[in-house]
C-alpha cells in the first residue's frame, strides 16, 4: 500500500515531466512560428474598390522594389478598413504579393505563453518534490 507521501511524489513526478517537456516543446513551435514572421516587412498602403470585384475591398501596397501590389481585405481586418484609409501592411520579403494587415509578430503567442506556463508548473512541481525530499 501507498502512503499519501508517495502519491503525492507521483503526482509532482507526473507534472515535473508533462510541465517541462510540454511546455518545452510548446516554446520551441512558439518561437519558431514567431522566428517565421521575421519575414515580414511593414509598409503601409491604401484601401480601393476591388479590380476584380467592385462590391468589395482591397488594399494596395509597394514593395521594396517598388512594384505595386494588391490584395482583397480581409473580413478579419483589424479596424475595418473603409476606402481611401491608410493601413500597416506586412508584405512577405521573399514573396510581396503575400501580405496581410494584422502584425505578425503577434503569431503564435498564444502557444508562447501555454508554454510559459507549463514550463512554470514543471519548476514549481520539481521545488516541491525537493523541498518533499529535504523534509523526509
Amino acid at each position: 500500500m501507498t502512503s499519501l507521501n508517495d502519491s503525492f511524489a507521483l503526482v509532482f513526478e507526473v507534472l515535473t515531466w508533462v510541465g517541462l517537456g510540454a511546455g518545452v516543446t510548446l516554446l520551441l513551435i512558439g518561437y519558431g512560428i514567431r522566428l517565421f514572421a521575421g519575414r515580414f516587412v511593414e509598409t503601409w498602403g491604401v484601401v480601393i474598390v476591388s479590380p476584380t470585384e467592385p462590391s468589395a475591398l482591397s488594399f494596395r501596397w509597394m514593395d521594396l522594389d517598388r512594384i505595386l501590389h494588391s490584395s482583397r481585405v480581409p473580413p478579419d481586418a483589424p479596424g475595418e478598413p473603409r476606402l481611401g484609409d491608410e493601413v500597416t501592411v506586412h508584405f512577405d520579403k521573399r514573396d510581396p504579393a503575400i501580405a496581410r494587415l494584422d502584425d505578425p509578430r503577434l503569431d503564435g503567442r498564444g502557444v508562447r505563453i501555454a508554454g510559459w506556463l507549463l514550463v512554470a508548473i514543471g519548476i514549481v512541481s520539481t521545488i516541491v518534490q525537493v523541498v518533499a525530499v529535504l523534509l523526509e
